[in-house]
């Protein structure tokens, strides 16, 4: 990102709690770039090269890739399906390229994403005074339904309402702060997208998207191989993130079915 100008005609991707897209001139109708920002959600290998984590690059992850891509998931991610969907190539690891890699590859974006991430406050400065303006706003899934929770319940496969409780008046803060900043930033535009309504649904009615197993993991994280499930079109949880298949259902309803995405918005119209 080597100028305000580069930044306004490509798209800025975080997930989990921000997204971020850049602003992009009417007369250009292409996105050229997808540039990620997030946690394990969308990380596609970054936690490879940060010491002390615990990259997932063994199998059973990434098995839908046929390698393990540190990918916290057996496929893509949802940052990959708006990839495919904007006709761009995956936004590769930062850590991974080397200089000048990244500077041949600044052209069709990058992946800055690291599992276990978090929000700091210089980020959004970071960038909007970069030149972002337009933010597709991710709020929080209900983490006290993640398989690690409700098989440790009381009774078990019971979701911990307490912590859903919190996430879920955090969810409705998140939405008045961003209508806050709109009145605050110039040319501030947001999208919001329900990740949390999405997963409860398929929690809810997992027959309505093909989902027979929605509380146990595909993958526990404590296998080593030899005990992944059957089929894991079939798993909500790949082990408390989703499946590539739910991964692939949230991208459709949000960019696709315009279902848990306000405003509505066309993908390849909202630049």
């Amino acid at each position: 990102m080597s100028s305000n100008n580069d930044l306004n005609h490509s798209l800025i991707l975080t997930v989990l709690l921000l997204i971020a897209f850049a602003t992009k001139s009417e007369e250009s109708k292409q996105i050229p770039a997808l540039y990620v920002f997030g946690d394990s959600l969308v990380d596609s290998g970054n936690n490879h090269y940060v010491p002390g984590e615990d990259p997932q690059n063994y199998f059973p992850y990434g098995i839908d890739f046929g390698t393990p891509t540190g990918r916290c998931t057996n496929g893509k991610t949802v940052a990959d399906f708006l990839a495919i969907y904007l006709g761009l190539p995956f936004a590769p690891a930062y850590l991974g390229l080397s200089r000048s890699k990244r500077k041949r590859i600044v052209t069709t974006g990058i992946n800055y994403a690291s599992a276990g991430s978090g929000i700091l406050p210089d980020t959004s400065n970071k960038l909007y005074s970069l030149g972002a303006r337009k933010f597709f706003v991710n709020n929080v899934p209900p983490a006290g339904c993640f398989p690690s929770i409700i098989l440790h319940s009381k009774p078990i496969g019971k979701c911990s309402e307490k912590m859903n409780k919190r996430i879920s008046f955090y969810n409705k803060k998140l939405l008045i702060l961003l209508h806050e900043l709109q009145t605050q930033l110039p040319g501030f535009i947001f999208v919001h997208s329900d990740l949390n309504k999405s997963i409860m649904e398929i929690s809810e009615n997992p027959n309505k998207y093909g989902i027979m197993e929605a509380s146990k993991p595909c993958c526990p994280r404590n296998i080593n191989g030899n005990d992944l499930c059957a089929n894991r079109n079939t798993y909500l949880f790949f082990d408390d993130h989703p499946t590539e298949r739910v991964n692939q259902i949230y991208a459709k309803k949000c960019f696709i079915d315009h279902a848990i995405c306000t405003p509505h918005i066309n993908i390849r119209r909202f630049l």
